[in-house]
């Protein structure tokens, strides 16, 4: 049903339709309604303040509902949280048991940091000054990063281009058609991989 002139929000609405049954009623006869419709009309503005007020106290009682369900997923997440950190700093209770509470269970191995050579370096140079590198991990583990090097023209050493956490990386603003080769090494904390396979573009 298209708005045009009655308001929108419910509210208002009811108030403007208990204003227009009061006016229509005591003028029925100028405005040429019967009763019978008139009747008709106010049992559904009645069916409406009705269905509005359950709908406000509906509305009312489910933001106390979960205020309610809020509060006690908060004291409850609290409770079980000092428990269950009592029983991660227990070295007596098994890993086993751990599992079946549902909780983690702390690898107690160091995470192996070994970088290893990243492998199937590729490269390609493009006319717009970007060399586009790409490689893959290798046996290395996520949180790795990658140390990319480069010999640029007439460089007789690598140097370090850039380091970063993926596995490809755009050279840009390279002169179109330079020699260069690269090779990346991957790192972790202080440890640094031996290279990986070079690539080369525009190499003789």
């Amino acid at each position: 049903m298209p708005k045009s002139y009655y308001p929108f929000n419910d509210p208002a609405l009811e108030t403007w339709l208990e204003n227009l049954s009061t006016v229509m009623s005591a003028n029925l006869a100028v405005l040429g309604i019967s009763q019978e419709d008139y009747d008709a009309l106010v049992a559904d503005i009645g069916k409406f303040s009705q269905g509005l007020t359950a709908h406000v106290t509906a509305q009312a009682a489910a933001k106390a509902a979960t205020e309610t369900k809020d509060k006690a997923k908060e004291d409850v997440i609290s409770n079980f949280s000092v428990l269950v950190n009592k029983i991660q700093v227990d070295p007596n209770i098994p890993d086993s048991l751990r599992e079946e509470l549902g909780i983690p269970v702390h690898d107690k191995i160091p995470s192996d940091l070994t970088p290893y050579p990243p492998t199937d370096l590729k490269a390609e140079g493009f006319a717009d000054g970007t060399n586009k590198l790409n490689w893959k991990k290798g046996e290395n583990k996520p949180g790795c990063l990658y140390v990319i090097e480069a010999m640029i023209g007439e460089a007789t050493a690598f140097a370090t281009v850039d380091v970063v956490t993926a596995t490809k990386y755009d050279h840009q603003k390279q002169t179109p058609g330079m020699k260069a080769i690269y090779r990346v090494r991957a790192k972790r904390k202080d440890l640094l991989s031996s290279p990986s396979n070079e690539a080369a573009i525009y190499s003789d």
